[in-house]
């Protein structure tokens, strides 16, 4: 079973969502207690495909793996249907810290453009 909790940051968040945009979220939470990480309708991966390219590369991919950051696409506006379950892409995910039997969800934001959650926010 996973353990599921939440930074102060996200908490605010979530207060500040609708009715609907939070029985998704915890409708995603209440799968990981069941189910863990199988069988999940959107993509869920780890925060490291930063593009090289960029200055602080480097800095971002150490900060992934420092806090093991994921996120996951939760089907908040709505899934991108064309995509197959298990795949399917949102315009929100879900930003969270990654440890073996627990999950810590951090931040939302939108995605494109993909953005890390700010250090502050993960806790």
């Amino acid at each position: 079973m996973i353990h599921v909790s939440f930074s102060k940051y996200f908490i605010s968040v979530f207060n500040e969502l609708t009715e609907s945009e939070q029985n998704k979220i915890v409708n995603f939470i209440s799968h990981l207690k069941k189910y863990a990480w199988s069988n999940l309708e959107g993509r869920n991966k780890k925060s490291d495909d930063i593009n090289p390219n960029l200055p602080d590369y480097q800095d971002k991919i150490d900060f992934v793996n420092k806090f093991n950051l994921w996120h996951y696409h939760i089907g908040i506006k709505k899934y991108d249907l064309r995509k197959k379950y298990g795949d399917r892409t949102s315009r929100f995910v879900l930003h969270y810290m990654n440890k073996p039997e627990k999950v810590r969800i951090v931040d939302m934001s939108e995605h494109p453009p993909f953005v890390l959650p700010a250090q502050y926010r993960l806790h």
